[in-house]
């Protein structure tokens, strides 16, 4: 059985298999950038098709998310994370952060999911 290890990064995340770090891209790139985008359709992109819509819709393209993983609303963290970046942060049930975005209230760990799965999708787990 393959042994995976992952690097989920702030700006960019990068996995490795065996020891081995595995292209996440077409161009043999071996980082994926950390960022999630909500498209109208209803469908979510994950890594650099996701980096390039930020200019176009900042709101529904999360990135840097991880900087408050873990960090409850009220947490000065979270505030200054919100001064910072064009997102709307909500308070979610427990006193939690959440990205307000087009798909819904979206919180922190739920991005990181997004990433990591992208990851699994570029990369060949097979021994």
């Amino acid at each position: 059985m393959p042994i995976l290890g992952i690097d989920l990064g702030t700006t960019n995340s990068v996995a490795a298999v065996d020891q081995q770090v595995r292209a996440v891209s077409d161009a043999g790139c071996v980082a994926l950038p950390s960022a999630v985008a909500f498209l109208p359709n209803g469908s979510v992109r994950v890594g650099e098709v996701a980096r390039r819509r930020r200019a176009i819709d900042s709101a529904n393209t999360i990135f840097s998310s991880k900087r408050i993983i873990g960090r409850r609303y009220d947490a000065s963290e979270t505030r200054n994370f919100m001064t910072r970046y064009p997102f709307e942060i909500v308070e979610i049930e427990g006193g939690w952060p959440a990205f307000r975005t087009r798909a819904g209230d979206i919180s922190p760990s739920r991005i990181a999911s997004h990433v990591l799965g992208g990851l699994l999708e570029r990369i060949d787990l097979d021994p």
